[in-house]
């Protein structure tokens, strides 16, 4: 690709991944909507745009395939075909290799998909379904390879040269006639584009853009988003209104790049009232026919280029803007304190306002990390779609809350909890149709997907109404696998049974699969979520379903802490993780084997010594002892400390090195008088 390509591959790629997902999304709902014209339209768009950009960037391989695409399309949409299964499994492999191909692109990997046996296969559905293939736009058979050439739109018809009078159609008039009666000189001009231009859609904008500088755009034929989506050959029309010499005009849209030949014609009306308001059909029908016929459809453009509202950003400048504003935190506090120790009046408003903007721009900086969980969530339609065919199941995927957001770190990291899960929910929960109607349930198993934001996190449920789970299944399973003892098996309750699901090594599988088998998915959706200082829950009614619960925070980056003293050490606890804070009474402290615990409000309360866990010598010898009652996936525990000293804004550093994966810390901080201290694990101390 030459330099002046190279420069347009990221936002190809981008846009590439956009329509992509409009294909697989409108795909998998038109397999349960065959009559939705809508989504077959919306399918045709994605295909036919992303072909035409593919051969503006020169990946002939992706036009050519799309273009097949196309061919399938434009016949399912015609009546020609149907959408049959072996039609859409066609399409959906032509997906999946479009997505490999765009990432090929993306890293500059030279392509090795060779795409004539989905070409032949397209090919042969068009035949089957007899539809006549016909020529391509080159002129061949469609399953030629011959070089494919951009499709035409119907040219307007070319104004009269400079001076002349121009003849407009009804439309063109009125709005022609409004600029005149603002004080406006109107003028149409005709712009064409070199036949080599290879971005037509960017020289077009560049056009509008350097008109719209001295100029006021009323109208383009086609329409701008025509325009903007580069659907004209040669050229295009703009009908302008101006106080400017409208031949510099011209001239300035000579000088740029690649336009070919740029005329323009001034717009005469007698008078105001020549076209009035509001004119008869009769009256306007004759002007209309003898100058315009079947010209495309004029789109009033009021603005020259629309305002961005958004631009794409690196994420590692993101990250690094995260960064910054975590120092920028730890210094905040730095400032507080000394505020607070030396009460100088003159920097209490000071203080206070670097204290309000830094949260603002805390704030700010966050919501920018924060991601729809739908771009996790969009990619599981279709996997469940391909499982439930191989192991011959029934299965329908239903999204809830795709609107709730993450920061995008915790996203990032639930795709392959989230993946095991719904495996799980397809090969282990929903029964085969056969099973379900013996069962009576109808043969289609659901599963759901829900997200919903709680407090101050968000719980993402992935709900099946299978067979569910049997307690006493797992107990004897895992008894069998020498995870736990028989003894302890017999003690536990059906609550702690399910939770045997998510230990190393665990499956109910008989046999190992492609699809599970080798008890490592619940582990690592477990192992996963806690790393990223979340939860996992489990319920489930024998014949009934399942439901996994994921508890995740809303962001990795900055949190709200509760600081602990233990012996001469501050910890730092996630306030999310914090239920309450308890004093315990020495006297009323129990034993069961090894294990301390109290009474609380009717319920047992396993207490831990944060001290007896790091080695320190606590100096805590009261009748009374402080405990922070901490929430893991719905177990409650005691975090027996010292001394509690306060609620504080902490950023969080993760660990690295010989201090990555110590159990018992989820990564540091830095206090506001630089002191570095660990941030507790709730979840590996339960």
């Amino acid at each position: 690709m030459d330099a002046d390509m190279a420069e347009y591959k990221e936002e190809f790629v981008n846009e590439a991944r956009e329509h992509l997902q409009i294909l697989n999304q409108s795909l998998l709902d038109l397999e349960h909507d065959e009559s939705n014209i809508d989504l077959l339209n919306n399918i045709f768009r994605a295909a036919h745009t992303l072909k035409g950009s593919s051969a503006t960037m020169g990946y002939m391989e992706v036009n050519k395939l799309t273009h097949r695409m196309e061919n399938v399309l434009d016949a399912i949409r015609n009546g020609k075909t149907g959408v049959t299964s072996e039609v859409m499994d066609a399409i959906f492999d032509c997906f999946d290799t479009l997505e490999v191909m765009i990432d090929e692109i993306e890293s500059d990997t030279p392509s090795s998909i060779d795409v004539s046996d989905l070409v032949n296969q397209l090919d042969g559905l068009l035949t089957e379904g007899g539809e006549n293939a016909g020529p391509d736009e080159s002129g061949g058979p469609v399953g030629s390879d011959a070089p494919q050439k951009p499709e035409k739109v119907e040219e307007p018809e070319k104004p009269p040269e400079t001076g002349q009078v121009t003849p407009l159609s009804e439309e063109e008039l009125k709005i022609a006639n409004d600029a005149i009666n603002r004080g406006l000189s109107v003028f149409k001009m005709q712009i064409e584009l070199d036949d080599t231009c290879a971005l037509k859609s960017v020289r077009a904008v560049m056009v509008l853009k350097n008109i719209g500088d001295h100029a006021e755009i009323l109208a383009t034929v086609p329409g701008d988003e025509a325009i903007e989506d580069g659907e004209f050959d040669p050229g295009f029309d703009v009908i302008f209104g101006t106080e400017e010499d409208g031949n510099a005009i011209k001239e300035s849209v000579e000088h740029v790049n690649e336009v070919a030949k740029a005329s323009i014609t001034p717009v005469i009306i007698e008078s105001a009232e020549s076209v009035p308001e509001s004119s008869t059909e009769d009256e306007s029908k004759p002007k209309s026919e003898s100058v315009s016929g079947a010209a495309p459809a004029l789109q009033k453009k009021p603005d020259v280029v629309r305002s961005v509202q958004s631009v794409r950003v690196n994420i590692e400048k993101l990250d690094s803007l995260v960064n910054m504003v975590g120092e920028l935190v730890i210094n905040k506090i730095r400032l507080l304190q000394i505020q607070s120790t030396h009460q100088i009046k003159e920097l209490d408003e000071t203080v206070s306002n670097i204290d309000r903007l830094t949260n603002d721009l805390r704030d700010e900086v966050m919501q920018m990390r924060m991601v729809p969980v739908d771009q996790v969530f969009k990619r599981f339609p279709r996997m469940v779609r391909d499982l439930a065919k191989k192991k011959g199941k029934e299965i329908e995927m239903i999204l809830e809350g795709k609107d709730i957001e993450l920061d995008r770190t915790v996203l990032d990291e639930i795709g392959e909890p989230m993946v095991h899960l719904i495996r799980n929910c397809v090969d282990h929960g929903i029964e085969s149709p056969g099973e379900r109607e013996s069962a009576g349930k109808p043969r289609s198993g659901t599963v759901r997907l829900i997200a919903r934001r709680e407090k101050n996190h968000v719980d993402i449920k992935v709900i099946d109404d299978g067979a569910g789970i049997d307690p006493d299944k797992l107990r004897a399973k895992g008894v069998d696998r020498g995870i736990v003892s028989k003894e302890e098996a017999d003690a536990m309750n059906d609550e702690n049974a399910l939770l045997l699901i998510f230990a190393p090594g665990f499956s109910m599988a008989e046999a190992i699969t492609d699809i599970s088998g080798r008890g490592v998915g619940m582990d690592v959706v477990k192992t996963s979520i806690e790393a990223l200082g979340g939860s996992v829950s489990i319920k489930s009614d024998a014949g009934v379903g399942t439901e996994v619960t994921l508890k995740l925070p809303l962001t990795m980056a900055i949190i709200q802490a509760l600081l602990v003293g233990v012996a001469q050490n501050v910890y730092a606890v996630p306030i999310s993780s914090v239920l309450e804070t308890i004093s315990v009474r020495t006297d009323s402290i129990r034993m069961m084997g090894q294990q301390k615990l109290i009474t609380l409000r009717g319920s047992v309360l396993p207490l831990v010594w944060v001290h007896d866990l790091f080695g320190n010598v606590s100096e805590n010898e009261h009748e009374e002892v402080t405990a922070v009652v901490v929430d893991r996936g719905g177990q409650h525990i005691g975090l027996v400390v010292d001394s509690l000293l306060g609620q504080q804004e902490i950023a969080i550093k993760s660990l690295s090195g010989m201090l990555a994966g110590v159990r018992g810390f989820a990564g540091a901080t830095i206090l506001g008088d630089g002191k570095v201290i660990m941030i507790l694990d709730v979840g590996s101390m339960m």
